[in-house]
């Protein structure tokens, strides 16, 4: 799930997945993630552009004040 701005987004992710650890790196709606899937952390990418353009988003206008980018688990 990404939450931005008041909207949230669902999108599907590994059945083996069992938690995002961290995020490593956020470039322009490019993420660089920590993921636990059972065995330890490992690196994966999430392109949250093109999730957003799947969408038909403005993507450009929902990134632009986007400026931290953290894994929570309320």
């Amino acid at each position: 799930m990404f939450k931005a701005g008041g909207d949230t987004i669902r999108f599907a992710t590994s059945p083996r997945l069992v938690r995002y650890t961290r995020v490593k790196r956020w470039d322009d709606g490019y993420l660089e993630v920590g993921v636990d899937y059972g065995h330890g952390e490992v690196e994966d990418y999430i392109d949250v552009r093109q999730i957003l353009d799947n969408l038909y988003y403005d993507t450009d206008s929902f990134l632009k004040n986007i400026k931290k980018v953290e894994v929570r688990y309320d």
